[in-house]
């Protein structure tokens, strides 16, 4: 914990930023939430084997999964065992992984969750040490990877951060200083229609605006009918 000063903000962050609290089986939720990252996290890895060069996202990807697999983690330990947050090692040990190192520590994360998911079925509170196993595998990933942990928890802070901030800044629409006439409807009625005309099939789109209060031409014009038609070929099944 010491050579992870940015810790304990990240802690209180994903506290604040966890949506699922107050829900029937909160911890059930999480748990699931960790198994899905998990999987995210093999299939980035299988993704850029399949894909190598034809997938440049790949690793900004596979960092994003890795930060809500942290996030994740951390919830579920916050709620399970608090007090291991404060020993969780910033790094890991020497490692045996040799061949494709990289795949092996994410298929290891997979087992390590796997313990994890079982030791929750039978109690959840005696889950410690499934979930350092956990640590230390994810822990494993980021190494393999070449990646930082700092910078994964750091990558999903602005993720989070910008989903559920703290405070809500709405800035002003394009049209807000137009005239009433000139600005873009705020909201509009649209209808869907699929009608047959002769060997077709015509989408017919009607459209009114909220109000009704706001001309559909101008002085000394011609009205203009308002209606778009999409035009498809028919197909049958």
């Amino acid at each position: 914990m010491d050579k992870m000063p940015w810790f304990a903000q990240y802690c209180e962050d994903a506290e604040r930023t966890d949506q699922l609290v107050g829900k029937q089986n909160h911890v059930e939720l999480l748990a699931a939430g960790l198994f899905g990252e998990v999987g995210s996290v093999l299939a980035e890895l299988k993704k850029e084997r399949r894909e190598t060069l034809a997938y440049p996202a790949y690793r900004n990807r596979l960092k994003e999964e890795l930060g809500d697999a942290l996030w994740y983690l951390t919830r579920l330990t916050a709620l399970l065992c608090p007090s291991l947050l404060g020993n969780m090692p910033a790094a890991t040990g020497n490692d045996t992984l040799q061949q494709d190192a990289p795949l092996a520590a994410a298929l290891a994360l997979g087992g390590a969750g796997a313990n994890l998911f079982n030791a929750l079925r039978r109690d959840a509170n005696t889950a410690t040490d499934q979930l350092r196993e956990t640590w230390m595998a994810l822990l494993q990933v980021i190494a393999k990877t070449e990646l930082d942990l700092g910078d994964v928890a750091q990558m999903n802070l602005e993720k989070i951060q910008s989903r559920w901030p703290e405070n809500h800044e709405f800035i002003d629409l394009f049209d807000d200083t137009f005239g009433e006439e000139e600005q873009l409807p705020r909201k509009l009625n649209v209808e869907f229609r699929q009608v047959g005309r002769g060997d077709k099939k015509v989408v017919v789109l009607r459209c009114t605006r909220s109000r009704s209060d706001r001309p559909l031409c101008g002085p000394g014009s011609r009205p203009r009918l308002r209606r778009i038609h999409l035009e498809t070929r028919g197909r049958e099944g």
